[in-house]
């Protein structure tokens, strides 16, 4: 609190901007999520006093995340996609020049801006997810791998894997469910991630199991106590 009234005594909004979204992070760790609300709103209001578009975006999506934690989905959605339209406006390093907006985005910082849209996209299925529009979760989840696999990070390959497998598995296509375990169980093991090699390893056995493979299902869910361990 100290840093962002010396920031607004200063006048250095970009400063005021970054200290909200550093204390919404704050209060969203600790369940916080009225105050993360209002924090991140503040944020967005600074980015977009500085017409700062990548600040905004980040705004938009930390609103998104924590409006999801409260429940409010369709707030969240909103939220998410005007992140993606944003997104969408970011100069990227086939552009020859730089604009208001923070410059172009390069090398790294270009394929940050890749997951970060990926992410978007997935955190539209979660909420679709929660809506109960499976088949919205899905089109969304598949978005988020693809990218996932354009920019070859496993981090986000296991969670979009995860998400796609339980959506699926939520229409009823256990044979797509049984598919997305797999490969997430394979990109686990690759992480070295016992988290994820057990949670893998149990939505697999389920789907298993509800499509009579009884034989592999106890094989993944022996295996799950393993990892356990």
């Amino acid at each position: 609190m100290q840093e962002l009234s010396l920031l607004q005594d200063l006048g250095d909004m970009r400063g005021e901007c970054r200290a909200h979204g550093n204390l919404g992070a704050v209060h969203l760790s600790l369940g916080n999520f009225i105050h993360a609300a209002k924090c991140y709103r503040e944020q967005l209001d600074r980015a977009r006093d500085v017409r700062d578009a990548s600040l905004e975006a980040q705004a938009q999506g930390n609103l998104g995340l924590t409006k999801l934690s409260l429940g409010r989905h369709e707030e969240a959605i909103a939220c998410f996609e005007q992140q993606l339209a944003v997104m969408e406006q970011l100069p990227t390093s086939a552009d020859s020049s730089s604009s208001s907006t923070g410059g172009t985005a390069s090398g790294g910082g270009q394929q940050q801006l890749e997951v970060e849209k990926g992410r978007a996209h997935g955190n539209l299925g979660c909420c679709y997810d929660a809506l109960g529009d499976h088949e919205e979760a899905v089109k969304c989840h598949d978005r988020h791998l693809a990218v996932a696999l354009r920019v070859k990070s496993e981090k986000e390959q296991d969670r979009a894997y995860r998400e796609l497998g339980r959506a699926h598995k939520r229409l009823g296509n256990l044979k797509q469910a049984l598919v997305c375990f797999e490969k997430r169980l394979v990109v686990a093991h690759d992480l070295d991630r016992p988290d994820a090699k057990n949670s893998a390893y149990g939505e697999l056995g389920e789907v298993h199991c509800a499509l009579g493979n009884y034989d592999q299902a106890l094989s993944c869910l022996d295996n799950q106590l393993t990892a356990a361990r």
